[in-house]
Order: C-alpha cells, then structure tokens, then sequence
C-alpha cells in the first residue's frame, strides 16, 4: 500500500469517527430520537409532541399494549427536501428540521403537523398489516 493510499484509509476513518460522534439519540417511554448534536431544541420540541399524541393515536387505532418504540430521525438537510416520510416496516420515521415558511407549510405548528401525520401513518399502516401491530 502506498503512502496516498494509507492517507485516505486515515482520512475515511478520521471522517467516519468524527461523524459517529455526532450523532445521538435520546429514548424516552415510546420513541428513540436519532440526531445530530446541535439539534437539541429540535429533539426536545419532537419528544413533547410525539409523546403527547401517543395516547391518541394508540386509542384512535385500538392497539393498546401493541406496539413498540418508534424510531424518530431527525435531520437538518438545508435543502429544499420533503418535511418527512414514514418506513412502517422499520418502525421508523424521519423528519427534516428545516423549516419551511412558505404558504403550504405555513410557519404555524408545522412539526407537529408533520410528526403526527407520519406517526399516523406508521399506526394505520401496522394495524392493518395482516403480521400484526409492530
């Protein structure tokens, strides 16, 4: 192996250590919050929403005692992506932290608006999944 070669070896692993350090993740009784340091107004704001929707949701589909903890990723691309979208059969959601300020999204409660709709979609789709709720 020549020295350029040794030197990118170093450098991706330099890389993949620094950006394992900055994720985190937060569990409280019903999600596992997935981010990036820096994001903790966000994380903070999404465990109050989501845990405050689970009663409702839980009871809305009829699946007390059904279920697991859902994963929550939260991102900040920067970038113009979608608000969120849900993976039911990896119990998952991802959700971007970039606000958008335009008319459609409005500025008002948008990521309660987002956490509820891909949570809903990840209870609907479960519960009516011929394997069974989670």
């Amino acid at each position: 192996m020549c020295f350029r070669q040794i030197k990118l070896v170093l450098q991706l692993l330099v890389f993949l250590y620094s950006a394992s350090c900055a994720i985190q993740q937060v569990e409280t009784e019903h999600f596992y919050i997935i981010y990036q340091k820096g994001d903790e107004y966000w994380v903070n704001k999404t465990i109050e929403i989501a845990e405050d929707v689970w009663d409702d949701l839980i009871v809305a589909y009829d699946i007390v005692d059904e279920y697991k903890k859902i994963v929550i990723q939260l991102f900040d691309s920067g970038d113009d992506l979608a608000s969120g979208y849900a993976i039911p059969k990896k119990n998952k959601i991802v959700v971007s932290t970039t606000h958008w300020n335009y008319r459609v999204r409005s500025s008002d409660k948008w990521l309660r608006q987002v956490l509820i709709h891909e949570l809903s979609h990840i209870f609907s789709l479960k519960a009516a999944s011929k394997d069974g709720f989670f």
